[in-house]
């Protein structure tokens, strides 16, 4: 299957400035933090889940806390794969995508009991194969209201396909939303949960968007060159990109752009070679990875200025995929 472009900041992403706030410190075990949680610390809005690969190793795992850089959690242990965090409203549950029964599937956990059940994707197709199939599932993005869980759903038998799907996020029926002539993926919910916003790959890579019932497909932008994932603002009026640029330092430098969606008017807010933005409730800050002498660290910058408020993570490895919930 084709895989998530986060997979991708070590080619993408080129050396850049440190930050003048205060650091993060790395536990001696090269993690961000430990499995327990500090006392006192109850998920909920405004918390940021993201995920971490440790140097030297190849599968990332999971992480929780405030944007204040306390009350960070480890929250997936079993050495599998782990990507794409996102949050149900309120923030007391997550749902991810994992390898852990081998290919990826979808998994919600209640950050309170610690307790994780599987959510299933099975779908029939109409054409061969007719008979359901398990679908490889990834991004998953929740439905402001929680009920209903989108995905990129693709097949091994047809590598470098995707479509989106959703499924009740207590289970049912999955609904197939789009037919892709090439491949869509990294699904987000507009604020209103009317429509979906994503990325397709039929003309370089541009985001679309569909309506909660798979109608009404559109393309949103063009030529617009985004580098990693996006992002849509706590209002719904922008989009959030990191986007390939020719100017910063590096080899492949990259900008992080506001993409208005009523006017269409992009305005840089950093040039510091960032991905993965993920934007809070009230459009006020954004959560981005960013090069570092020792990997791709987490930020939090201020979403008008583009100033960097504090540095979270300062292991040897990478952070990446941040959201935030709302």
């Amino acid at each position: 299957m084709r895989r998530p472009l986060l997979l991708l900041l070590s080619m993408a992403l080129s050396a850049c400035h440190g930050a003048s706030t205060p650091t993060a410190t790395c536990p001696a075990d090269g993690y961000p933090a430990s499995t327990v949680r500090p006392a006192g610390c109850l998920a909920g809005p405004g918390w940021l889940a993201w995920a971490f690969i440790k140097e030297g190793s190849s599968n990332p795992v999971l992480f929780v806390g405030k944007p204040d850089g306390t009350c960070t959690q480890r929250v997936t242990t079993d050495g599998a794969f782990y990507g794409g965090p996102a949050f149900f409203p309120g923030g007391q549950r997550l749902v991810y995508a994992s390898t852990r029964g081998g290919n990826n599937q979808l998994y919600q956990l209640d950050l309170q009991s610690s307790v994780e059940t599987p959510l299933p994707t099975t779908y029939a197709f109409a054409s061969p194969p007719a008979t359901p199939e398990t679908l490889i599932a990834a991004t998953p993005a929740v439905s402001p209201d929680g009920a209903t869980v989108a995905f990129e759903g693709s097949l091994s038998a047809y590598p470098g396909w995707s479509d989106l799907f959703t499924v009740p996020s207590a289970g049912g029926n999955v609904v197939r939303l789009t037919s892709d002539p090439a491949a869509a993926t990294q699904p987000r919910w507009s604020p209103d949960g009317n429509r979906l916003y994503y990325l397709s790959y039929q003309a370089g890579q541009d985001v679309y968007s569909v309506q909660a019932d798979g109608s009404g497909v559109a393309r949103i932008t063009t030529d617009s060159a985004i580098s990693s994932n996006f992002n849509v603002t706590g209002d719904g009026r922008a989009l959030v990109y990191a986007r390939f640029s020719s100017s910063g330092s590096g080899s492949v430098p990259t900008e992080l752009v506001a993409f208005d969606l009523a006017s269409g008017t992009i305005r840089v807010i950093s040039s510091a070679n960032e991905a993965d933005p993920a934007v809070d409730a009230a459009s006020s800050q954004v959560a981005v990875s960013r090069r570092t002498p020792t990997g791709y660290d987490l930020y939090l910058l201020d979403y008008a200025t583009g100033a960097v408020k504090r540095q979270l993570t300062s292991c040897p490895g990478q952070a990446f995929a941040a959201t935030f919930a709302r």
